[in-house]
This record gives C-alpha cells, structure tokens and sequence, in this order.
C-alpha cells in the first residue's frame, strides 16, 4: 500500500492571534501542515494553488 499524503489544514480567521493557536494545536497534536491566511479571498486563492500542485 502506498504511503498516506501528509494531511493539509487551511485555516482562514481575521484574527491572527485564534489562527496562530489553531496552528501550533494542529501541528503538535496531529503532525500535518497547516496554511492560514487572515482574508477569505487569499485563503480561497491559496486553496486552489495547494489543489493544483
């Protein structure tokens, strides 16, 4: 069986302190890689990029 992909997490908050928690939380608890982005229209963008590639 192939190896599971890293899991992805975007979080999109205009509140950078709550994104900041939720980061470090997913990072040390569940080891994947976490995107944020404090604007829903930049964090829409990034999702799509992230799908893409």
């Amino acid at each position: 069986m192939a190896e599971a992909e890293a899991k992805r997490v975007l979080v999109v908050d205009d509140d950078t302190a709550v994104f900041r928690i939720i980061r470090d939380a997913l990072q040390g608890f569940l080891q994947c890689e976490v995107d944020t982005s404090p604007k829903p229209e930049c964090g829409f963008e990034l999702a799509l990029k992230k799908i893409i590639t």
